[in-house]
């Protein structure tokens, strides 16, 4: 009974949120501005609740319509159903605003899992509720311990495969930040399989496993570290090898190899990205590529001085018509960083 207050709670607070983004968004239009109470607000829900409420809505939701599947609940299949979709219709909605709005920017923003490109975010956020909906959907079933077992097991193999976010267009900026999300990653995918098999085996877990699991996310936070360290020193060295002749570039292979270069060396202040060479370098072997463009001006608004920088990036994005999110993000938010 719980969970389905909770959704309908939550599916009014989502109204009044994209109805205030929409009367919002129809005002700024007509007079370019907006009363100070409202950014405050929006901006506030994007950074607290806009991160937290949904995970919780899709579990209650998803563990509910279990129940109400598989076994007697205190409401029928239609009416959860209705609720379900009204919810989830409204949630992709809202997602939507979310990664390719609220996530779009060529400034940093203070955030904890702080990226250069939105990619790592976004599939950080979509990896969030697909853990909750195989953990949450067969969490009430303790009579299907199979299936409980098997959605275990998909959430396990999210859980590894997701190690990939750490190494997408940059990853995560902050090292500790990486081992901690990639510690997080395995101990909790290794569990999720632990789990399924007590499950298949029909045994129960005992304090003992939280033990075994803090003392795992441990040792595995200590391997990243040294194994990322590992990684960032090879980037540097490449970059010192690109600095000394330019020629070595043509080792870097892809996009993301040349994003994860220009992260690793914008971190540590390395000589040939504060001077630009490597962004140069990048836009030269990739000039239809979105990201190339991007990384570079999401690093150039860094400094008031280079605003000229911007205003270059983004006559070539519209002279060269580049698409995507990202172009668009340039495009629109350079112009508005140059006139401040």
């Amino acid at each position: 009974v719980a969970s389905v207050y909770f959704l309908v709670i939550y599916i009014i607070i989502l109204v009044l949120l994209l109805t205030l983004l929409f009367v919002s968004a129809v005002v700024y239009r007509k007079s370019a501005n907006l009363p100070d109470i409202v950014p405050p607000i929006i901006s506030f829900y994007f950074a607290s609740f806009g991160v937290i409420l949904h995970p919780i809505a899709f579990e209650l939701a998803f563990s509910e319509l279990g129940r109400a599947i598989f076994e007697k609940s205190t409401y029928s299949v239609a009416p959860l159903a209705i609720l379900f979709v009204i919810s989830f219709a409204i949630s992709l909605f809202y997602f939507w605003i979310f990664l390719m709005i609220a996530q779009q920017s060529i400034m940093f923003r203070p955030n904890s899992l702080l990226t250069v490109c939105s990619q790592p975010q976004t599939l950080t956020f979509v990896l969030q509720l697909a853990i909750t909906i195989f953990t949450g959907f067969p969490e009430t079933l303790t009579d299907k311990k199979q299936f409980q077992g098997i959605m275990l097991i998909l959430a396990g193999i999210v859980y590894f495969a997701s190690i990939y976010i750490s190494f997408y267009y940059g990853g995560i900026v902050s090292p500790t930040m990486t081992s901690a999300f990639q510690s997080t990653l395995i101990t909790s995918g290794v569990f999720c399989f632990m789990m399924a098999i007590l499950l298949f085996l029909d045994k129960k877990a005992g304090l003992v496993y939280i033990i075994i699991y803090i003392i795992m996310f441990i040792v595995v936070f200590i391997l990243s570290m040294f194994i990322m360290n590992k990684v960032r020193s090879k980037h540097l060295i490449m970059l010192d090898t690109i600095l000394d002749d330019f020629s070595h570039f043509e080792n870097v292979k892809s996009v993301n190899s040349f994003v994860n270069l220009a992260v690793d060396g914008f971190y540590v202040a390395h000589p040939v990205c504060i001077n630009w060479q490597l962004l140069k370098l990048g836009i030269e072997k990739w000039p239809e590529n979105q990201m190339t463009w991007f990384v570079y001006a999401k690093f150039a608004s860094i400094y008031p001085e280079e605003t000229q920088t911007l205003a270059w990036i983004f006559r070539m994005i519209v002279t060269k018509k580049i698409k995507g999110s990202s172009a668009k993000t340039v495009k629109e938010q350079s112009l508005t960083i140059e006139e401040q």
